[in-house]
């Protein structure tokens, strides 16, 4: 914490003492700054390239992968254990569960003076 402090104050100082250079100065200081803002925006670049690559490997793959399998929608939401506060019980054909541990939803009305 306290390097960050101090790193915070360094990043303090450059930039009240930049402020006080005249122009020109600050000029060069930029033009200086161009290489290192051009690698920075190169790499963030690449990052994004390569989770587009990822992304376009690995969705066709688990496309085929999914209906290979049978599986289809959000079938992993029903292979989910039950939270341990909610108790249903087991249904009746043609009955829904019955959730005795959540209580119902209820709706809030907002209004918003200004």
């Amino acid at each position: 914490m306290l390097r960050l402090l101090r790193y915070y104050g360094n990043y303090q100082g450059f930039r009240s003492s930049l402020g006080q250079m005249p122009a020109w100065a600050r000029a060069v200081v930029g033009i200086f700054a161009l290489p290192g803002i051009v690698l920075i925006s190169l790499s963030i670049l690449a990052l994004c390239v390569s989770v587009l690559a990822l992304l376009l490997l690995s969705v066709p793959v688990y496309q085929v992968l999914r209906m290979v399998s049978g599986v289809h929608g959000a079938a992993w939401m029903d292979q989910a254990p039950p939270n341990p506060g909610m108790q249903m019980d087991i249904p009746v054909q043609g009955t829904e569960p019955v959730n005795q541990g959540v209580p119902p939803r209820r709706h809030v009305d907002v209004k918003i003076v200004e």
